[in-house]
């Protein structure tokens, strides 16, 4: 069962990762959202794509690692909203 949740979460974060690859050139198509809208996407895919597989499948393989997994998760997923924001920020001031 384990091992089956860790697969999917692989296949997951490489589907998350591709459609990333893909949506790069879309993010900047959205010009009528506001600057953040693309930064916020970015970094929540970036999260989902990298960060969420790998402390899922590590708290479904140790045991009692679940609470430090969900602290890391959120600390992901802050540093990962924040290189989001501020790539946007970048983008949208000089253009």
């Amino acid at each position: 069962v384990q091992l089956g949740f860790g697969a999917h979460a692989w296949i997951g974060g490489g589907a998350a990762l591709g459609f990333l690859f893909w949506l790069g050139w879309a993010l900047i198509s959205l010009v009528n959202a506001p600057w953040y809208v693309p930064g916020l996407l970015f970094g929540l895919l970036t999260w989902a794509g990298v960060a969420l597989p790998l402390l899922g499948g590590t708290a479904l393989r140790l045991q009692g690692f679940s609470a430090v997994a969900l602290v890391l998760a959120v600390e992901w997923l802050v540093t990962c909203l924040a290189v989001g924001l501020f790539c946007t920020f970048a983008w949208h001031r000089y253009t």
